[in-house]
């Protein structure tokens, strides 16, 4: 097959192609849509495996994710929208912050631009790429446990399910592993900077190629480009705030503990039923590590 030679340049410095995107836009409903295929299961396994881990998740190709929504912790599909459960809840909305973080692969530059299903295809010529990924206009959107709580719908199944763990004196470590119940949202504009070496250009943008390939041209303009001998940068910023990342409500932490017996020290470890709060030093600094994961 014939390669257009508009693009030619294009595949060479980033050396990525795409076989299927999305980039994130906000959304009002918890329209989750069914995933086609296995396409984004590796992008979904990652999410548990933070989540788990740090209590976060990036939200690379937006599902509709909405403060309320509960999910299937091991399928990741949706079980009940915010309205079936907790009709009439009003998270409060307020300014925050999330790291910058920095990535080389091309996986990790697809997902700094709200793109998945990326391979890297090569061609690389032996040209050095780096970018950052910060966020602007950060708001996070979350409700109160008790907010939670008291918004519940009654006489529904998959609703009554969340009954136990939004009772704190029955949150035990007995109960079974929690269903992913949103929390917070991170609502965010994606700003994106993009370093490369050894660039030659041509008459067509290197950010409006980029954003081309990407597929993401109308979601980004151009904020900033430089060049010098070696080193060429642009800044892309997204135009428009949407869902960034999200936090559960509470998820199932492994922790070490020691007690005595017959006078010996035994260490054990015992799995508990922790709340995330966005707002504390643990999850600030787990922060920093969630989003950096996503962008290895």
């Amino acid at each position: 097959m014939k390669a257009l030679p508009a693009l030619f340049w294009a595949f060479n410095l980033i050396g990525l192609f795409v076989v299927a995107s999305a980039a994130s836009q906000p959304v009002e409903q918890s329209t989750v849509p069914p995933l086609q295929g296995n396409n984004l299961e590796p992008l979904l396994e990652e999410q548990r495996t933070t989540l788990q881990h740090y209590g976060l998740a990036s939200i690379i190709v937006s599902r509709g994710e909405r403060v309320g929504d509960t999910f299937d912790p091991d399928t990741m599909n949706l079980i009940a929208g915010v309205d079936d459960c907790f009709p009439g809840l009003q998270p409060r909305r307020a300014a925050s912050q999330l790291p910058t973080v920095t990535g080389e692969s091309a996986k990790g530059l697809a997902a700094a631009f709200g793109v998945a299903g990326v391979v890297d295809a090569g061609g690389s010529g032996g040209r050095n790429r780096s970018f950052e990924l910060s966020f602007k206009e950060v708001k996070a959107v979350t409700a109160s446990v008790v907010q939670l709580r008291d918004a519940l719908r009654r006489g529904v199944p998959e609703c009554n399910i969340l009954r136990p763990y939004l009772t704190s004196a029955t949150r035990a470590s007995d109960l079974p592993q929690p269903p992913l119940l949103i929390k917070t949202v991170f609502m965010a504009r994606r700003v994106v900077r993009v370093s490369t070496s050894n660039y030659i250009g041509t008459k067509a943008s290197l950010g409006e190629e980029l954003l081309r390939l990407l597929g993401v041209a109308s979601s980004f303009k151009m904020s900033a480009e430089s060049s010098q001998t070696e080193q060429s940068m642009i800044e892309l910023v997204g135009e428009d705030i949407v869902p960034v990342a999200y936090s559960p409500a509470f998820i199932r932490k492994s922790q070490e503990v020691a007690f005595i017996d017959n006078g010996r020290i035994i260490a054990t470890t015992i799995d508990k039923i922790v709340e995330v709060d966005p707002g504390s030093e643990e999850f600030q600094s787990n922060a920093q590590a969630a989003l950096q994961q996503t962008l290895n």
